[in-house]
């Protein structure tokens, strides 16, 4: 998983995550940002984001996305219920 914020010294965020999307299109990018202005938030998605977080968050929701990030996107995880992926 990469956790990122948008403002960084050399590479923004953005340009971080599209890079990343171009070589590892499976990794997990969340970001965690002050940026909090609905096209910010749209931009970290179309730029590769499962998930996006305004600061200040609470710790507990944190490592609950990051958990739910990581359990979407584990190795041979479909997102179906077994229910589901029988149907």
């Amino acid at each position: 998983l990469c956790l990122l914020d948008v403002m960084m010294p050399t590479l923004d965020g953005f340009t971080v995550a599209e890079l990343l999307r171009q070589r590892r299109a499976d990794l997990p990018i969340v970001f965690l940002t002050a940026k909090s202005l609905h096209a910010d938030v749209v931009r970290g998605f179309k730029a590769g984001a499962d998930d996006y977080l305004k600061k200040p968050v609470d710790e507990e929701e944190l490592v609950a996305r990051i958990q739910a990030v990581l359990k979407r996107t584990a190795p041979g995880q479909t997102g179906l219920t077994e229910d589901a992926a029988r149907t």
